[in-house]
């Protein structure tokens, strides 16, 4: 996985390379947990990841670019959100 050396913003998010097939995830030096996952076809969408009882757990925040996306500022609380409700046990994807 890449590497980023500055903190995951809007204007970063829109300028990372996106792979020729696949995703590669771009996980956020400064917000542990937060990152951007770009497909090969160049959608970008903002996920979350973290341990809860032993198994890591991903979720997608949101998309990252296009219609009814969301910006890195809403996807940072929404990390908080879901990480706080996975901790007490409430998975909102199940």
């Amino acid at each position: 996985m890449p590497k980023l050396s500055k903190k995951l913003t809007d204007s970063v998010a829109r300028t990372l390379p996106a792979p020729v097939t696949g995703y590669v995830i771009y996980w956020c030096p400064v917000d542990a947990g937060l990152g951007l996952r770009v497909t090969g076809k160049g959608a970008r969408s903002w996920i979350m990841e973290r341990r809860v009882n032993g198994d890591t757990v991903r979720r997608t925040l949101g998309k990252a670019s296009g219609p009814a996306s969301i910006g890195s500022d809403a996807a940072r609380k929404l990390k908080i959100d879901i990480s706080s409700e996975l901790q007490q046990g409430v998975d909102r994807a199940t």
